[in-house]
């Protein structure tokens, strides 16, 4: 939804942060690689640390 703006405003860094989390397939990274390509390399690494932050607030979550 936020990749394509659609019912939110498009949000690149958003689309990546959770297509990230849930990147569990081939299919699903390939999703996300797209979204990833777009974005700064610094702008990957924030997203990349707060999915990490995330992962380690929502332990259950990643299982």
């Amino acid at each position: 939804m936020y990749a394509m703006g659609r019912g939110v405003p498009k949000d690149e860094a958003e689309a990546y942060f959770w297509l990230n989390l849930g990147a569990t397939t081939k299919d699903k990274r390939a999703g996300r690689d797209k979204v990833e390509a777009k974005l700064t390399p610094a702008k990957r690494l924030e997203v990349q640390e707060r999915c990490r932050k995330w992962a380690e607030t929502h332990p259950t979550a990643q299982n």
